[in-house]
């Protein structure tokens, strides 16, 4: 009995400590996204530098751009168009990382359990129609951790602790193929939004070709392979551990390390746009830290009271 409690006060000072670097900076969202950024660090190089942009469901429209050379109308999210400013992405560089608490735990099953939305995207051979063989810009790698309770000593790496490709493009209509393109009068049509039909977040997007799917299709064909999903980099929980436990449900999310200098040619950095879970297997809502540290106390105090009753 002695051992089991000095092990739950352990395990309730390291629950404190953690708490403290918790930033409090959450919201209201969907049940399948992330709700809170618990820690943040930009690391070398990063320039898109606020976490609370990850949190939620990602902005239906992208703005038009300016920059010479690359000159576009405002567009939906979609494979070939993908977030580019601080008022969407975060970035990390090296030796950053940041950590997230979803909504609500994702139980470990069958298929992918978890999305990453970064800012990749397809690069066209035409007017919205992917080249062949298929190519990204944005895609990045990054190491990925996950965890139950968020504590110290309670994570575990995906992909044996080496760093993950982030390259599956983000569609946010399941239905807008009319309204993207190069075409100014695209950004007139924007209005329309409102009648299309979203794509969903927590459905994965599952193929065994995987991205080379996307080869020569155009947008309207994207939409179809796709099927309703919003894409994203979706990947499996399945079989992993956290102290010799099968792990069984997922709370926080750490993401780190991207490789340096980066494998695709572009800067060492990555950009999130969002974290989603699959919505079949969506599981209980997760605790703010804080309650946790509260729940762990009292559980602390009845042990020792039990204890007590058991000596006299």
């Amino acid at each position: 009995m002695k051992l089991k409690l000095l092990l739950l006060l352990k395990r309730l000072a390291a629950c404190a400590t953690y708490t403290i670097t918790v930033l409090f900076c959450q919201g209201s969202y969907a049940s399948i996204f992330a709700t809170q950024i618990v820690e943040y660090v930009p690391g070398t190089g990063a320039t898109l530098t606020n976490p609370l942009v990850a949190l939620g469901k990602p902005s239906a429209r992208v703005p038009g751009s300016t920059f010479p050379g690359f000159e576009s109308p405002a567009e939906p999210l979609n494979p070939f168009a993908s977030h580019f400013s601080g008022n969407e992405l975060v970035q990390i560089g090296p030796g950053g990382e940041i950590t997230l608490r979803l909504e609500n735990y994702v139980n470990v099953g069958a298929g992918p359990e978890l999305a990453l939305f970064g800012n990749t995207a397809l690069i066209d051979s035409g007017v919205n129609t992917a080249g062949d063989p298929v190519s990204f810009f944005g895609n990045d790698e990054v190491v990925v951790e996950v965890s139950e309770t968020g504590l110290p000593g309670e994570w575990v790496a995906l992909n044996g602790g080496a760093r993950v490709v982030v390259e599956t493009p983000t569609n946010f209509y399941a239905d807008a193929s009319g309204l993207t393109g190069p075409d100014p009068a695209v950004e007139n049509l924007l209005p329309l939004l409102d009648v299309l039909t979203p794509a969903d977040f927590g459905k994965p997007y599952i193929s065994p070709a995987a991205n080379d799917a996307f080869a020569g299709l155009t947008i309207a064909e994207i939409e179809d392979l796709l099927d309703g999903s919003a894409g994203g980099q979706w990947l499996e929980l399945g079989g992993l551990s956290v102290l010799g436990e099968p792990l069984a449900r997922v709370g926080y999310v750490r993401l780190s390390d991207p490789q340096d200098p980066s494998p695709f040619g572009t800067a060492n950095l990555f950009e999130l746009m969002a974290v989603s879970i699959n919505r079949d297997l969506l599981g209980a809502h997760v605790p703010e830290p804080t309650t946790f540290v509260l729940f762990a106390a009292s559980s602390c105090a009845m042990l020792c009271v039990r204890e007590q009753r058991r000596r006299l």
